[in-house]
Formats: C-alpha cells, sequence, structure tokens
C-alpha cells in the first residue's frame, strides 16, 4: 500500500504527531444500504467505462439513490457481487473520502471504521491536549515524528486495539518513516 493513497488523520500532541491510517478491509459494507450522490457530469465516464448506455446507468442509480430515504435502502447499483465496486477509479468523492465523509460509516458495521477508531479512542485517552486534523489541513513537512524515547509508549497503546497486520505495517510505516 502507497502511502500517498491512504487517507489517514493526524493526531497533535504536545510534543509530537501521529499519523492514524484507515485502512479498508474490502468488505463492501459502507456501499451496503447506500448509494452515493453522484454528479450528472460524471455520468458519460461512468458510462463509456462500464460500457453500458447512459439511460441504463443513470436509471439504475437513481432507483437506488431513491430508495436510500426509505425503510428498505438498496445497496449502491455500482457494487458487484463480489462486493467490489465496478467505477473504483470513477468513485465519488464521498466514497474516495469514507470513513472521513458526511456518510462516514453512520450505522454501517464497517472493520476498517472500528479499527480506525478503536485505536484513535486509545491514543486519545489520559491525554490532556490532543487535537485531530485531516491532512489536508496540516503541512506535511511540519509533522513532528514521535521521539524515539517515547515510541515504545506509542506502539504499546497502538497495540491495545489488536490492529490487523496492514494496519500495523502502514501505522509504523507512516509514524517512523527514518527508520
Amino acid at each position: 500500500m502507497e502511502t500517498a493513497k491512504i487517507l489517514y488523520k493526524i493526531i497533535e500532541f504536545e510534543r509530537y504527531d501521529v499519523l492514524v491510517p484507515f485502512i479498508c478491509h474490502t468488505c463492501g459494507k459502507c456501499c451496503h444500504n447506500f448509494a452515493p450522490q453522484i454528479p450528472e457530469e460524471d455520468f458519460p465516464e461512468i458510462t463509456r467505462y462500464l460500457n453500458k448506455p447512459q439511460e441504463e446507468i443513470i436509471k439504475q442509480h437513481d432507483e437506488c439513490y431513491q430508495k436510500k430515504f426509505t425503510d428498505e435502502p438498496a445497496n449502491c447499483s455500482f457494487l458487484n457481487n463480489e462486493n467490489l465496486c465496478m467505477i473504483y477509479p470513477l468513485r465519488p468523492r464521498c466514497c474516495r473520502l469514507y470513513p472521513f465523509t458526511d456518510f462516514g460509516g453512520a450505522g454501517v458495521d464497517c472493520p476498517g471504521h472500528k479499527e480506525f477508531y478503536a485505536i484513535v479512542d486509545i491514543l486519545f485517552a489520559d491525554q490532556v491536549y490532543a487535537a485531530m486534523y485531516n491532512p489536508e489541513d496540516y503541512q506535511k513537512d511540519k509533522i513532528r515524528y514521535v521521539p524515539d524515547l517515547e515510541w515504545p509508549t506509542i506502539l504499546r497503546k497502538f497495540m491495545q486495539a489488536k490492529p490487523s497486520e496492514p494496519m500495523m505495517l502502514e501505522f509504523k510505516k507512516m509514524n517512523r518513516p527514518l527508520v
């Protein structure tokens, strides 16, 4: 996984910052019972990508989108039988930024969402000063990496959340770039 393609938050502590990645488990649960709003100008490219008539794609998506306001919402019309997004390279912004978007995971049984917030909760516990930022709100060259003497404490707290192997690897890579 490339760090540039990984979504993450920055936790700013008094003396250093900790980057917490969001690791997608590709389960498709964020697409169940949800349909993203797609700008009309995106449909021509989507239809070319899927090689289907635009009217058919718009109709399927509109039907799915309208069901999101009912007691029986449908899965996203672009979710295939393997729980993969059929328009992944063209997916809308809200999908690209999941779980850091408006629909953000509320009511979704997303293992990546649960893992991310379990780690955040543990890292924020017992902190007098801490704040969380989006990467675009923070200058990368200003990140204050965890000092060597404090790294074992941060790593011990992080491990209390029982992170997945991909989460462990990415967390270490993001927070220990010089090692």
